[in-house]
């Protein structure tokens, strides 16, 4: 049965001011006069009884060995054939993104998470191997960030406030024992343990990776070839390993902290600006231009006028705009310039009516090249074929930018002028129309 020793802190001093460095951990006095005295008499003791004790010479860290402290690479993704290991996050251990997003319309560095199941901590699994001397079992092992190498009196052990730690769980009773397990700390501190800056670790690397793109642009890139790049980066930070020791015989406490280095992947990731002219900003974010995504045009027969064809076309864009486009026949034969207003939805529908020629039945298959009138100014001409009045229309974007629509058929029979009780004359379909697509 393992015993869990708490660690006691200390304060920092009263003159410690925000950005300035961790203080240095509180280093004991190896020795004192009375130390020495108990190490000698236990000695002697343990002589008298049979037990070898090591000479006064080896210090009071002689229940305590060693203790060594790793990172270790593993993944932990949907479909892996290995399972997880224990308390596992999503996606690769030891590693920070920092990533991109749209912010007033503009790419910026914002956002910096880690890989646990909560993503403002970070995922570290960690390996962990301590040793005892001869007659000694483990009692408490620890990771602690801060460098610190040192060994003495267990209950000499002090750690610094705001440390971050992770105690080892499981210590079997036994003189030595290697593990790994999960620890999870919030970003901000783990940066802060990696030198960052004091007051906002998160603030200072947001500001490196912007660094890093202007480096880019400064070399040649554009911005957007420069925030499209993904970079990884290792940070280092130190920390040290604990463990403490038992005497089996005496109960003596012990500890042996020794230091090490822990580096964490940090990954600037790169985003693909959206279709449209970018433009560099002066706060340092890619401005994104208005932009047409879509132009959708369907042509069908009216329903509730057979004399008429309904051309309505459709629009998406990235964000909200005025469009600017014509319809177009298949002789290439423009309308007049119309708008129309995208808003908050990013989606515009408009809609056109074009009048059916009329045409005499006796002359339906004669007259090739009928003049159309399509939405006013347009003089488009439609063919005349067995009996069926066609044309291929498309829209055509002229603001913000050049963009094509879909190009769409239609074949309907022509309207014939008719009597009308009042000396006048009305139209009439001679048959049903028929839409086509291509």
């Amino acid at each position: 049965m393992t015993e869990q020793h708490q660690i006691p802190t200390r304060h920092c001093p009263e003159d410690r001011h925000p950005g300035d460095p961790p203080p240095h951990v509180f280093r004991p006095r190896r020795w004192s006069r009375g130390r020495l005295m108990l190490a000698l008499i236990a000695g002697l003791l343990a002589a008298s009884l049979g037990v070898a004790a090591p000479p006064a010479t080896a210090g009071i860290d002689l229940g305590a060995d060693f203790v060594n402290v790793g990172l270790v690479d593993v993944e932990c993704v949907e479909g892996q054939p290995l399972p997880c290991p224990p308390g596992a996050g999503v996606g690769a251990a030891n590693t920070i993104h920092v990533r991109q997003s749209l912010v007033d319309g503009e790419w910026v560095y914002d956002t910096v998470v880690g890989t646990s199941d909560d993503p403002d901590d970070v995922w570290m699994q960690v390996s962990w191997e301590g040793d005892c001397n001869f007659g000694y079992s483990l009692i408490e092992g620890r990771v602690i960030s801060g460098d610190y190498d040192d060994h003495g009196w267990w209950n000499t052990y002090m750690i610094e406030i705001g440390s971050l730690q992770h105690v080892v769980d499981g210590l079997p009773d036994a003189n030595h024992h290697t593990t790994q397990f999960a620890m999870h700390h919030p970003v901000d501190e783990v940066l802060h343990a990696s030198g960052f800056d004091f007051a906002d670790p998160v603030g200072h690397l947001l500001q490196l990776a912007e660094a890093k793109v202007q480096d880019r642009i400064d070399a040649g890139m554009t911005e957007a070839e420069a925030r499209a790049v993904t970079e990884v980066e290792q940070i280092a930070g130190p920390w040290h390993g604990l463990v403490a020791c038992r005497g089996d015989v005496f109960g003596s406490e012990y500890f042996e902290a020794d230091p090490t280095s822990l580096s964490l992947d940090v990954v600037f990731e790169g985003v693909e600006p959206e279709p449209g002219v970018v433009e560099p900003h002066d706060t340092g974010g890619l401005q994104v231009a208005p932009a047409i995504g879509q132009a959708v045009l369907v042509v069908q027969p009216a329903a509730d006028d057979p004399c008429l064809v309904h051309a309505s076309g459709t629009f998406v864009a990235n964000q909200p705009m005025t469009v600017e486009y014509r319809v177009v026949n298949h002789l290439g034969q423009k309308s007049q310039l119309h708008s129309v207003e995208i808003g908050h939805t990013l989606v515009a529908h408009v809609l056109h009516e074009i009048a059916v020629p009329e045409v005499e039945d006796t002359a339906v298959d004669e007259q090739l090249g009928v003049e159309l009138p399509v939405d006013g100014p347009l003089d488009a001409k439609a063919e005349i074929d067995s009996g069926l009045v066609s044309d291929v229309l498309h829209l055509e974007v002229v603001s913000p930018h050049a963009f094509t629509s879909n190009h769409e058929g239609y074949s309907v029979p022509p309207c014939s002028p008719t009597a009308d009780p009042d000396g006048g004359s009305e139209r009439e379909v001679v048959i049903s129309g028929v839409r086509t697509g291509r």
